[in-house]
């Protein structure tokens, strides 16, 4: 049986509070977390404040207000016709 010295970590540990982020096939991510969970890579807390958040509401309304002209739009059509 071997001894190992107290202050030599094992390799199978992290050396610390790894980050929690899970890729699309569940692996873990490897780096070192910060006191959020997550690693300076996958922590959202400072996109989330403006730009990510902002863009995506923006894209979202877009994408709705063009969703919602072609079928106001074909509707007005059709209804123009039955009238007159």
């Amino acid at each position: 049986m071997v001894r190992q010295s107290a202050n030599i970590p094992d390799r199978g540990e992290p050396r610390g509070a790894v980050c929690l982020h899970l890729g699309p096939r569940g692996e873990r991510c490897a780096r070192s977390a910060l006191a959020s969970g997550f690693c300076p890579r996958h922590d959202t807390t400072e996109a989330e404040e403006f730009g990510a958040t902002w863009t995506r509401r923006a894209a979202a309304l877009l994408l709705l207000l063009v969703f919602l002209w072609v079928v106001l739009s074909d509707f007005l059509r059709e209804l123009a016709d039955w009238l007159w």
